[in-house]
């Protein structure tokens, strides 16, 4: 029975392994056609300044046609199980909007806080990266880019290729190595908190329903919302007047601003109430339904002593979450 085990949790760490080599194998190729793109376009461009939404679309485009497809192309080599579907009624994905919200507004708040934290100590704040790049983004560059491309492709790779990879070794293992991983992946601190969250939130969706249309319908409400309503609110609210105001402390100039301009602050908190109310609504439907999202036993799971050892004990998984750790800590000291 021990050696029976024993060959069991060899051929878990085997398996786990693969799939973290094949997303080091994906790491590279986004990296690579990343840095490329980027290159190429510079030494076309000279000495002169490129657009940003040129460079996005420049350095993105090739991940989203190269990269990620031969990603999925690679891990479809792994064996993995199938879902069986089950359908989703209209208010079922309604209230899992409200609890996508609930959980990464939560995840969002704990991850501002440890920033903060660690901008504390390091004697400056954290730069958000994720912030500066999308506000600087036209809208219609972010609605094709962070809205539609990234979700389709995220989810194809972190909740059905990295899910129905890991599923045979228990619920518990396929839902934290998806929304892990997804968070890693995002490669800075603000975002890894809420992307791990959602990742892990999305990935449980998706073992339930067996439906990976729902889980990136829910990735594209997030990211339209954050995003593309997002920044339209933030570039109507803090215009160039309103931010040379607040540079220079003038209580007077904000105010004469902010009475000038009441629709783009109403606007502001409308937004807002959105957000935080949908977010409450999901977080009163989680505790409520507590018992809905409790994870169901496996044959042959990974016992709970054992699975952190199994996870990270091969040589893909920590080579994955190495990399990705390397390029947060590289971001955090504004090295990157």
């Amino acid at each position: 029975m021990e050696e029976e085990k024993q060959e069991f949790y060899a051929k878990a760490r085997k398996d786990l392994s693969a799939v973290g080599l094949t997303m080091v194998i994906g790491t590279v190729l986004f990296i690579g056609v990343q840095y490329l793109a980027a290159l190429l376009y510079r030494l076309a461009l000279g000495d002169a300044d490129g657009n940003l939404n040129i460079v996005i679309l420049v350095e993105l485009i090739p991940t989203y046609l190269f990269a990620m497809p031969l990603t999925i192309f690679l891990m479809k080599k792994l064996p993995g199980v199938t879902i069986p579907r089950r359908r989703m009624s209209v208010l079922q994905f309604l209230g899992s909007v409200a609890c996508v919200f609930g959980v990464m507004i939560t995840c969002n708040i704990v991850g501002l806080l440890l920033t903060a934290g660690i901008g504390q100590l390091v004697g400056k704040p954290v730069q958000n990266q994720a912030v500066d790049l999308i506000t600087g983004l036209n809208p219609m560059v972010s609605l094709v880019i962070v809205s539609i491309a990234a979700p389709v492709f995220e989810e194809l790779i972190f909740r059905k290729m990295i899910v129905t990879r890991t599923l045979r070794y228990g619920e518990g293992v396929a839902i934290f190595l998806s929304g892990f991983m997804f968070g890693l992946f995002h490669g800075n601190l603000n975002q890894f908190m809420y992307a791990f969250g959602l990742g892990m939130f999305l990935a449980f969706l998706y073992i339930r329903t067996g439906d990976i249309r729902v889980t990136i319908g829910l990735h594209m409400i997030v990211n339209f919302t954050s995003s593309v309503l997002g920044s339209l609110v933030l570039k109507n609210l803090y215009t160039p007047e309103m931010l040379e105001a607040m540079e220079n402390g003038n209580t007077s100039a904000m105010t004469g601003y902010m009475l000038g301009h009441m629709g783009a602050f109403l606007l502001a908190l409308g937004y807002m109430v959105l957000e935080y109310g949908l977010a409450l609504l999901g977080i009163i439907l989680l505790i409520v339904f507590h018992k809905k999202f409790a994870l169901r036993p496996m044959k042959q799971p990974i016992e709970k002593g054992k699975r952190l050892s199994v996870i990270f004990g091969n040589i893909g998984i920590p080579l994955f979450c190495g990399i990705w750790i390397v390029m947060i800590v590289l971001q955090l000291l504004g090295l990157r």
